[in-house]
Parts: structure tokens; sequence; C-alpha cells
């Protein structure tokens, strides 16, 4: 009997789960919308719940599991979008939500924060763009305005351990996540205690980073239960869709990777990063690949975001009808550009509410 390794990949825009067989096909999917929400009525932050996020990842999973059957299933691996995460106490109780990816609150500090650091020192250690969603600007956004939150932290885990938590009851994040932190020293796969003391931040408050592919524990039997599995199954470690989606793609060392979702995303794989000058005032930004000692270089734009967001405002209740119409067009539309409520990248021209542009 072929087995199949359960994958469950929480993305903006749907959660899913994929029975996968041992040659990386990929069998069944069951799948169930997602978005942020709002973190309060009449509020313009957004954040994930993760109570309702958990209960679809359940039900795709268990849906699965009933079509393939359970014993067909040797192994579980969670991927989901990078950047977020939240704070937990002593006792594992999450202090406050999950600020989505897609909510500028921290926008004004990631803008403020060359008077704190060195951009230049910044970039060359975590290869990354101060772009607002890294929890560097959440961290000193909590510390701003939740101190008491801050106060009581013990661990941050990012979205990945938060499920991984769940899942096993225990406590780690991965480097491909972990990276879009702004705290990690890219080149050692491992947190900078430089750049958490120059923040003011207590290293001991970042979980153990556990390699991709590394078991992380067993499948809790209640979760077990509740997914109609007789058994339980080891929990390996994945961490950022993008990643995965380089890795999987087949794409070798020196080779580019066209990734298309929510983000529009290239990147090459490389054994270094690009962290030069003319990296940075390009708008590079660096990864860990899911492979150890293997970096992930590229930029990145809002791309089917974009499209649900005019889709959205326009009425359209068919995508495919829309993609349709939008094949009639010449490439660069005469110069008009649709951008979202996100801000997608270095420079963007993007208003917090959206704009059409040209």
């Amino acid at each position: 009997m072929k087995k199949f390794a359960l994958v469950i990949d929480c993305g903006a825009s749907s959660v899913r789960a994929a029975a996968v067989d041992e040659r990386g096909r990929i069998i069944q999917v069951e799948a169930r919308p997602n978005a942020a929400v709002r973190q309060s009525p009449g509020s313009a932050w957004l954040v994930w719940d993760i109570e309702d996020i958990w209960k679809k990842m359940l039900l795709c999973a268990s849906a699965l599991v009933c079509r393939a059957g359970g014993e067909r299933f040797a192994a579980l691996a969670l991927t989901s979008f990078s950047d977020d995460g939240a704070p937990f106490d002593r006792n594992g109780k999450m202090l406050y939500p999950v600020i989505s990816w897609q909510c500028a609150r921290t926008a004004a500090i990631a803008e403020s924060i060359g008077k704190r650091i060195d951009p230049r020192l910044l970039f060359q250690i975590t290869g990354e763009q101060p772009l607002h969603q890294h929890a560097l600007f959440r961290l000193l956004w909590l510390r701003e305005h939740e101190p008491r939150v801050m106060e009581r932290m013990r661990r941050y885990l990012m979205f990945p351990g938060i499920i991984n938590r769940r899942l096993t009851g225990e406590t780690v994040n991965d480097p491909t996540t972990a990276d879009s932190m702004m705290l990690m020293d890219i080149r050692a796969r491992a947190y900078s205690p430089r750049l958490t003391g120059l923040c003011g931040l207590d290293e001991s408050h970042f979980p153990p980073l556990i390699a991709p592919g590394t078991v992380i524990g067993a499948l809790l039997p209640g979760v077990a239960r509740a997914i109609g599995l007789k058994h339980s199954l080891p929990v390996i470690a994945a961490g950022h869709d993008t990643q995965f989606a380089v890795y999987g793609s087949g794409c070798v060392p020196g080779g580019a990777c066209l990734s298309s979702g929510t983000w529009e995303i290239i990147f090459t794989r490389s054994t270094r990063p690009l962290t030069s000058a003319a990296a940075q005032r390009g708008g590079i930004k660096n990864e860990c690949d899911a492979e150890p000692g293997m970096y992930n270089s590229g930029t990145q734009w809002i791309g089917g975001g974009v499209l649900e967001w005019l889709r959205a405002r326009l009425g359209r209740k068919n995508p495919a009808a829309l993609l349709r119409e939008c094949t009639r067009l010449s490439p660069g539309c005469g110069g008009i550009a649709a951008l979202p409520s996100l801000i997608p990248g270095p420079g963007s021209p993007a208003a917090a509410d959206g704009s059409v542009l040209g």
C-alpha cells in the first residue's frame, strides 16, 4: 500500500490539506476559504482568527483522511505564510492576537527603524528589507502599545510554531519563517544576539529553531482522533510556503523560481545571500532555503491579492471571467495599475485603503 504525507497549508486566502505521495505528487486536496479579520468591529487592524483557522484545518484534514483512508498516512507537515506570530506566557497562553501581514499598524515603526539600528547593518545580518510586517516591528509596537503583554511574554512563536504546538505540544520555530523576524542572522541560521541586544529584546523569548525535515514530535492523541486517525503520526518541521514552493519546484542552485499566489515572488537559489549595498537599494530580500546552506534571494510584489481586491471592488463573482477579460488588454494596461489595501514592498505608492493609479 502506497503511503501518503498529510500536508496542511495555511495561506492568506485558503486553508488546505493535501495527500502527497512518496514522489511528491498531490493525490487529493481539501480546502476551505481563509481571510484576515478585523481585530474589533470598525477597526482597521487585521488579525488571524486562530480558532477559526484551527477548525478549518481539522475539517480539511478529517475530510481527506475519510476519503483516502487513515491507514495510508505516514507523516504530517505544515506550511504557511511567513512574518506573522504571537507572544505566549509561561503557561502557553497566547497573550495577543496574531497580527496579519496585511495590517499596517507597524508601518511608522518600520519606516523609523534607521534611527535605532544602522539600516546597512540590519540588511547585512538579516538579508531582509524593513517591511512593516516583520516580527521585530510587531515586538517594538507591542512594547509601546501593550507593555503588559511584553512583560508577561515568555515565548514568541511564528505562525507554523503556533500550529505545531497545537499538533504536538512542542514549542519550536523554524528558520524559513524565523528569518522574516528581522532578528535572525541569515548566514548562521540562528537568532542574532547583536540585533536582539540592540532592540532591547531577550533572546530567550525565542524558541529553538528546528530544521525542515526534522521530526518535531508525535501528533497528540486528541488531534489524531479529531481528524479520524486511529494512530499517531510524526509531525515533520516544514515552514514558509514560498520556500517550499521554491524547493518543491525542483529549482537547482543558480536557477530561478516564480511563485504565483497572493504574492508574486521570484527567487534564485544560491549558496550565499545577496547583501551588497546594490542589492539593498534594489529591494532584494533574502530568505533561508528549505535546505541548510542554501538561500533564496529575490523580490516580491502583490500578485493574486491584486486580482482578489479588484474582483471584490468590481463585484465580479467569477474570477475566470475576469482573467479572460484581462487577456484582452495589452501588456502594461496602458499604464493603469491597481494596488490593494496592502503595502506590497519597498517604495510602494499604495494608499492604505487601496488605489488605482495611472
